[in-house]
């Protein structure tokens, strides 16, 4: 998976870790259905645990806290955080926007076809996808909705107005997260104690933050 780090809900900046010295103190809590089956406190380590605890994501398959429970509580489950993947749509159905086809399969569900083939972002496009289509031997009119789809499906950005516009993906940023139930709340330590019980208890579910081995170098005296 490579080096991640979570952001913090308090501060808003990415919690830095360390795989071999640890790095910033944190707090990491597991939940499930909303309700805890574990904690950590101590430096991060760039992989989701902390250098000081051996039990908390290890692999031991009778662990509720074991890497493969917290994957499932952050992924698998129809109440999972997902990272902030997982989209509400307009019919208030929760859907994973994990992946490039979903994205447009989704948009075109909850959108009109017909108001999208004379909407002057797509028109043009459509017109010059439509020209060259027809220009193939085997091009069956008939199927000229379908050819398309298949275009929208390959290229979420479009040239209108002389800028490139992605309707579809700024769509998708316009739907509200599904916060979920299931999934790590990881907050800086200093943070974390910062808050009344109230807060802590209250605390979201964060985005990850994916980085480079060169952003690692911290002050260690700061943990």
């Amino acid at each position: 998976m490579g080096c991640f780090g979570y952001i913090c809900p308090v501060c808003s900046n990415s919690i830095r870790g360390h795989c071999y010295h640890g790095g910033e103190k944190c707090v990491l809590i597991h939940k499930r259905d909303g309700k805890e089956l574990g904690r950590t406190e101590d430096h991060y380590d760039e992989y989701g645990r902390v250098i000081e605890d051996k039990i908390f994501r290890n692999d031991d398959k009778n662990n509720i806290n074991s890497h493969e429970e917290i994957c499932k509580s952050e992924f698998e489950l129809t109440n999972s955080y997902s990272f902030g993947e997982n989209k509400i749509l307009p019919n208030k159905k929760v859907v994973r926007m994990n992946y490039f086809g979903s994205m447009v399969w989704h948009f075109l569900d909850n959108h009109d076809w017909n108001e999208l083939r004379t909407n002057p972002v797509f028109k043009k496009a459509f017109e010059k996808t439509g020209n060259e289509i027809r220009k193939l031997s085997h091009f069956d009119e008939s199927k000229l909705d379908t050819y398309l789809h298949l275009m929208l499906a390959s290229n979420l950005e479009i040239e209108y107005e002389k800028q490139v516009v992605n309707v579809i993906h700024d769509w998708i940023k316009s739907l509200p997260i599904y916060m979920g139930e299931s999934g790590i709340v990881a907050t800086h330590s200093k943070c974390f104690h910062s808050l009344t019980k109230e807060k802590q208890d209250a605390l979201p579910f964060v985005e990850l933050h994916f980085v480079d081995t060169i952003e690692l170098e911290i002050n260690i005296s700061e943990k």
